[in-house]
């Protein structure tokens, strides 16, 4: 299972160093077949790209979010293709939230570091989760802290708000 998510891990670091990006400003193209293999591979339901995000890069990201979520059009036509029982009108139409955004407001400026829920698979419905801020829950912030002191795949129990 851990396979999985590293080889999708490095693909995504491979896009980057190839197309000379640097996180979080990376958007893996055709997102919705690599994880579509990823969730196979790991027999997952779900999985989505959080990238870290800096205070300082906060605005930044949500500019580049907005100018880049082209990703879900891409994903939806991929799943389209893939999944007869689902119709275009399956798929709420509308833009991401453009700022990053907690359950109830938008996160508050300061912080060190943001989790933006960013890319999926399955592709979502509607583009309403995109730049949540996952880490804005303590449970939440616990595992990505984790994740980023041993730069690794994390399981957990539940993850929640």
């Amino acid at each position: 299972m851990f396979e999985a998510f590293q080889g999708l891990a490095e693909t995504l670091t491979a896009h980057a160093i190839v197309k000379n990006l640097t996180f979080p400003f990376v958007s893996l193209p055709m997102f919705e077949v690599a994880g579509r293999h990823t969730l196979a591979q790991s027999r997952n339901e779900l999985l989505f790209f959080t990238p870290f995000v800096t205070g300082d890069q906060k605005e930044e990201w949500e500019g580049y979010a907005w100018e880049n979520q082209w990703w879900l059009g891409e994903g939806r036509s991929i799943r389209l293709e893939n999944d007869q029982t689902l119709q275009t009108t399956s798929f709420l139409e509308g833009n991401i939230t453009p700022q990053i955004f907690e359950f109830a407001t938008v996160s508050p400026p300061g912080r060190d570091i943001y989790s933006p829920v960013w890319q999926m698979s399955p592709v979502p419905f509607s583009p309403s989760i995109q730049n949540f801020d996952f880490r804005s829950s303590e449970t939440n912030a616990f595992v990505m802290d984790a994740m980023q002191i041993v730069k690794g795949t994390i399981f957990c129990r539940t993850l929640s708000g």
